[in-house]
């Protein structure tokens, strides 16, 4: 773990900070970037962004980012604001392992699933899951394989966690609820924006639910539109996964967002 906290003033975004880990062979960097004042594309309001990005198989021709989240914070330009973001950007990369942790646990259940469930899947889309799992997470996926022939061997189901709901996979044993995050800047800032504008609309219909201001119709239309935005995010159509699409899925949420929902509040 390194911090390359010095030079900070009024003027310079805080310099990132990272944790780089090979834990139990799972190569992976978190990086924690403060990309300074920004403009919000949903809110239209400025905000002082940081930014966090988690990569498997770092510094690897298979590099990939398989996590990622903004933090916003108000656009104070001073020197004393500046510390106020360093300490929270050491808040974030102290719950770093936390998160690195969970992301982990959870692909960890997928790979179990995709293994037990591989006879309803068929053979072929089973390998082909398996191995993409292998591709990213290597030290994962010998451990969910070593307790799956233990298991055969001995008859008796390993004392681990229980795999995820069969529900949770799609017919090719990839996860229904996966976000893609690509390393092209552009596409990822919209999935990034996507995601927001997901979990600040589920934000305000809960809180018109709870003051009895919403119905059937709205909840039908958000339900639908959500469902549709996680499944261009998930990038499980190659021919939606594009600038374009995106910032048309982008769109549309953001008009139910706040002509649907936030009008009402």
């Amino acid at each position: 773990m390194r911090f390359l906290l010095d030079n900070v003033n009024d003027m310079e975004p805080t310099p990132p900070q990272t944790e780089d880990s090979r834990e139990r062979g799972f190569v992976r960097d978190l990086q924690i970037e403060d990309l300074g004042p920004v403009k919000d594309r949903v809110s239209g309001t400025e905000v002082r962004r940081l930014n966090m990005i988690l990569y498997a198989n770092y510094g690897t021709p298979r590099a990939r980012i398989v996590y990622g989240r903004d933090h916003d914070l108000a656009d104070v330009r001073t020197v004393e604001y500046n510390l106020t973001v360093k300490m929270k950007m050491q808040e974030l990369l102290a719950a770093a392992r936390h998160t690195i942790e969970s992301h982990e646990e959870r692909q960890l259940l997928l790979i179990r699933t995709v293994i037990r469930e591989r006879t309803s899947m068929g053979p072929d889309a089973a390998r082909q899951a398996f191995d993409e799992y292998r591709t990213l997470y290597p030290v994962l996926a010998a451990r969910a394989l070593s307790e799956a022939r233990e298991e055969e061997r001995s008859g008796i189901q390993a004392a681990t966690a229980p795999p995820a709901p069969a529900q949770a996979l799609d017919a090719h044993g990839h996860a229904l609820e996966t976000v893609v995050y690509p390393l092209d800047d552009e596409m990822r800032r919209l999935v990034l924006d996507i995601e927001n504008v997901i979990v600040r609309l589920g934000h305000d219909f809960l809180y018109l639910k709870a003051a009895g201001k919403t119905d059937d119709v709205l909840f039908q239309a958000c339900k639908r539109l959500v469902t549709r935005a996680r499944r261009a995010i998930s990038g499980r159509e190659a021919s939606d996964f594009n600038v374009r699409r995106l910032e048309m899925t982008l769109d549309g949420l953001v008009k139910v967002w706040m002509t649907g929902v936030r009008s009402r509040l």
